[in-house]
């Protein structure tokens, strides 16, 4: 702790009459009597100075006290308001979070009140105040960059996950920011059909050396060598990108017209986008009409196919579905003309079909149900009113037990030998078919000697009598 000493003034002589005249009443109460004697007017005149010089130091001292206390009472005001400042300062880089700092803060401002009124100004050290105040704020800086370093991290995470998983935005991305121009897709075109080139030697190489063949052998097919080759392949390549990805809008403004239940609108734009290859490895450009023209027929066609091939329980043939399609199509249109249902051979020669095309296309299965589905308002499903045709009924179970009775009559006519045979021959015994080779091992005899036994049995079953309770049994050709 440290005191202030009061300052020290010295005023000068001409004020000590000001200062005596400003206390009149204090001069009045100090100055005595004065006695009416033989003194001499010299000896009035000190005794008169040294009690002016008296009642002037006695004032002097009052307002050093006063000057002094005003001046201590300034300057521990003026400290307290530092420190409050100061506090408040670092609360607020710290969000107002350290209310143990406050909390000193108030008790270090409060105990330095009570000392001041004592009449003693107390300066306390702030140096712990300031090591835990810079500690709260290193911790809390730290947290602060990690807390906020932490979502920045999953943000851009996710972003890059919904960029992937958004198929959509993805063939977005790919799409080139300008169309192209008619020379472009001329240039584009002669490095398409350069790169199909190079692809059909190196195929030809492969099936002529059964193995794919080298790049040194390649290139000698090639008419060239290995650096030019590569530049050819690499330019070809480069012009198919191009091309494709410059009309992947193409793509999906087609694929938008098939979009329905049956498929994914992503699978759509993929199967779309194959169709787009195909299209850019077949363009000419030489015939002079544009790629969009050319490649939204392939397109079309690619994304058809699919749609047939994925979404329809009976897969049907590409030419017959087609074909379904335009006669479903031509029908409404002369519908509409003719206020009527149009026949067969109306459609055939409006879309210019044959009859019989045009009677399978109508007869294809445009619609299936369900076995379990319920037969319109009724308990009854599809399943309990369509006969099995793989299973026998009973009329088939007795025509089959009566024939196999009527076969075993007639066999009985035979001998035992020629009757095994024939039971062997056509699998009557053991489920099975035998041939003469498996029957003469099986009797001891020889192939030959099977045949024979085989054929007499044949010829005294041809007889009328012992065929005649056979003959019902026989089918017609005709209705086989």
């Amino acid at each position: 702790m440290a005191c202030l000493a009061p300052p020290q003034f010295k005023w000068p002589l001409s004020a000590r009459g000001a200062a005596a005249s400003r206390d009149p009443p204090a001069a009045a109460a100090a100055r005595p009597v004065r006695v009416h004697c033989a003194v001499s007017s010299a000896a009035v005149i000190d005794a008169e100075r040294v009690e002016s010089l008296s009642v002037f130091g006695e004032a002097i001292l009052n307002r050093e006290a006063v000057v002094a206390a005003a001046a201590a009472e300034a300057v521990a005001l003026a400290r307290a308001a530092a420190e409050v400042a100061g506090e408040v300062a670092r609360m607020a880089q710290t969000d107002h979070r350290p209310d143990i700092r406050r909390r000193d803060a108030q008790d270090g401002f409060l105990a330095r009140e009570v000392l001041r009124t004592e009449g003693v100004v107390a300066v306390r050290s702030a140096r712990r105040s300031e090591r835990r105040a810079r500690r709260v704020r290193a911790a809390m800086k730290a947290a602060k960059s990690f807390s906020i370093r932490a979502p920045v991290e999953s943000s851009s995470r996710k972003k890059r996950l919904k960029g992937c998983r958004n198929p959509l935005a993805c063939f977005y991305k790919m799409t080139g920011r300008k169309l192209l121009t008619a020379k472009q897709e001329i240039e584009l075109s002669e490095g398409i059909q350069d790169l199909l080139k190079l692809e059909s030697i190196q195929k030809e190489l492969t099936d002529y050396n059964g193995g794919e063949p080298t790049f040194s052998q390649w290139a000698a097919a090639a008419g060239t060598d290995e650096d030019t080759l590569r530049k050819r392949l690499s330019y070809g390549v480069y012009c198919k990108n191009t091309m494709v990805k410059s009309n992947v809008r193409l793509v999906i403004s087609i694929a938008r017209e098939f979009e329905g239940p049956g498929m994914e609108f992503s699978d759509l734009i993929q199967e779309g986008m194959q169709g787009l290859v195909r299209g850019a490895e077949k363009f000419d450009a030489s015939k002079g009409f544009r790629f969009s023209t050319y490649s939204h027929w392939w397109i079309k066609q690619a994304i058809r196919k699919s749609v047939l091939e994925q979404t329809q329980i009976i897969r049907l043939p590409a030419h017959m579905a087609d074909a379904s399609a335009r006669v479903k199509e031509c029908s409404r249109r002369l519908r509409r003309e003719l206020n009527r249902l149009p026949t067969n051979d109306e459609i055939a020669v409006d879309i210019g079909m044959p009859i019989r095309r045009v009677e399978a296309a109508m007869s294809l299965p445009r619609y299936t149900v369900s076995l379990t589905g319920k037969v319109g308002c009724t308990d009854v499903t599809y399943q309990e009113i369509m006969p099995d045709t793989s299973a026998e009924t009973a009329e088939e179970v007795l025509h089959r037990w009566l024939m196999k009775k009527d076969v075993d009559r007639a066999l009985d006519s035979l001998s035992p030998r020629e009757k095994q045979v024939l039971r062997y021959r056509f699998g009557i015994e053991g489920g099975r078919p035998r041939t003469l080779h498996d029957i003469g091992q099986l009797m001891g005899v020889s192939r030959e000697r099977i045949r024979q036994i085989e054929m007499g049995a044949f010829r005294k079953l041809r007889s009328k009598k012992r065929v005649q309770s056979l003959q019902h049994y026989l089918q017609p050709a005709e209705s086989w």
